[in-house]
């Protein structure tokens, strides 16, 4: 694909599963059949065979560290070698037991305490600052999640935290570059990400969607689910 253009969507399926509930499989054969319907259907609609996959991983059981490296390269120009210097000396390879990092990367840079968010290397500093981003989740989600598709032969290219994948899907450039926050109001859970210059700075979720509201609603004036969803 030639960079900076949009994939093409060969296929769109929605379609509703009931055997989930906080992450947590209720059914695993059940789970299984309804998301082998969703490939079955993708399949078909746009006439190719799905082998792998990118998947939207949750994330209301995750992780975020803010942290930073700081090296004195006494006014010297800024090379690649300060850079993995500054990298090696961080906590960039440090994991948590029982997670696993889903994203790790440069946030920003300081040099001399200016604030960069390209690329420092060919300036002369004194003093430059790595600030790191890294988002964990737990490794049993992902084991679970791993383990339904190679029961049905699917491979998973790559696991996607879900905000960034509702973020890329609404803001455009503009917003990513300029700043924005991103909210997505599902079903059983709310996702925020926060963009600023183009890079991801934040992701988070929480398990309240708009199905506690509806709940709330019934609850509260003694109605149908139905009804209060109106």
């Amino acid at each position: 694909m030639k960079k900076n253009t949009l994939p093409k969507i060969l296929s769109f399926i929605n379609y509703p599963t009931s055997n989930i509930n906080k992450n947590i499989f209720t059914n695993f054969q059940l789970i299984k059949d309804e998301v082998k319907q969703v490939i079955t259907l993708a399949a078909k609609d746009s006439q190719t065979e799905i082998k792998s996959i990118n998947l939207n991983i949750p994330i209301t059981d995750s992780m975020s560290f803010f942290y930073n490296s700081k090296i004195e390269i006494e006014n010297e120009l800024i090379m690649e070698l300060h850079l993995k210097k500054a990298i090696n000396q961080s906590e960039f390879f440090d994991n948590l037991i029982n997670y696993e990092i889903l994203m790790n990367y440069i946030a920003s840079y300081e040099v001399d305490k200016k604030m960069l968010f390209g690329n420092p290397i060919g300036n002369f500093a004194k003093v430059i600052n790595l600030n790191f981003y890294k988002l964990l989740i737990k490794k049993n989600l992902i084991n679970t999640f791993k383990n339904l598709f190679n029961n049905l032969q699917i491979h998973i290219e790559q696991l996607v935290p879900t905000p960034l994948s509702s973020a890329l899907a609404t803001l455009n450039d503009d917003d990513r570059d300029l700043g924005a926050i991103c909210i997505d109001l599902g079903q059983a859970s709310t996702s925020l990400a926060v963009f600023e210059n183009e890079k991801l700075l934040f992701a988070d979720a929480v398990s309240i969607g708009s199905k506690n509201i509806t709940n709330d609603i019934a609850r509260g004036i003694s109605t149908t689910k139905e009804s209060a969803e109106r």
